[in-house]
């Protein structure tokens, strides 16, 4: 019990982010993750907590429930707020996985961009990885300018097509890849 104890202390704590809305293409995503690198501790933020329970049954993700107080503050805030109980928690790193996120609304404003600025300020020195995205569509380039600003603070960045790649490959630390959920191997469902 003691040795677990200290093995679980040596563990990398990494908060994972994504579209949380029970989502086939964004679940997989999570799923991979969990999956693929069992040796670390993923915490996961979400108000669908009980769905994501059932759907992602790993010893190593730790689901964090999303309440309807830090769901107002980050309304009366207009950021991103993570609730308490993960603010005091050790965390070794961000990563965002998902697809379509760094998209331009009609008004100018991206949730994503948002919610990783916000994460950013609260978590200033952990390493941001954002893996398996695209970018676009884009309606200004100031839009392209402020994710170009994020990436460049992000460790490692890994576009999942070759347009949004080629539009930010002058950046440290951005790559391509095929997207994550290609990836998965399915030999067993076959």
């Amino acid at each position: 019990k003691r040795q677990s104890m200290m093995e679980s202390k040596m563990r990398k704590r990494v908060l994972m982010v994504g579209y949380d809305n029970v989502n086939l293409g964004d679940d997989l995503f999570f799923w991979i993750v969990c999956n693929n690198f069992p040796e670390y501790d993923f915490y996961f933020v979400t108000k669908l907590w009980s769905e994501y329970r059932s759907i992602l049954p790993f010893p190593n993700l730790h689901i964090v429930k999303k309440g309807l107080i830090n769901r107002a503050l980050n309304r009366l805030f207009k950021r991103y707020i993570p609730p308490l109980k993960l603010r005091i928690q050790r965390l070794d790193a961000i990563l965002y996985v998902g697809g379509s996120v760094f998209m331009e609304e009609d008004d100018g404003s991206c949730y994503t961009l948002k919610q990783l600025n916000g994460l950013m300020s609260i978590y200033k020195n952990r390493p941001l990885y954002i893996a398996g995205c695209n970018y676009g569509p884009e309606r200004s380039s100031a839009f392209r300018a402020s994710v170009a600003k994020l990436l460049t603070q992000a460790h490692s960045v890994c576009f999942r097509d070759s347009h949004s790649y080629n539009l930010f490959s002058q950046i440290e630390g951005v790559g391509y890849s095929a997207d994550i959920v290609f990836q998965l191997d399915t030999t067993r469902y076959k």
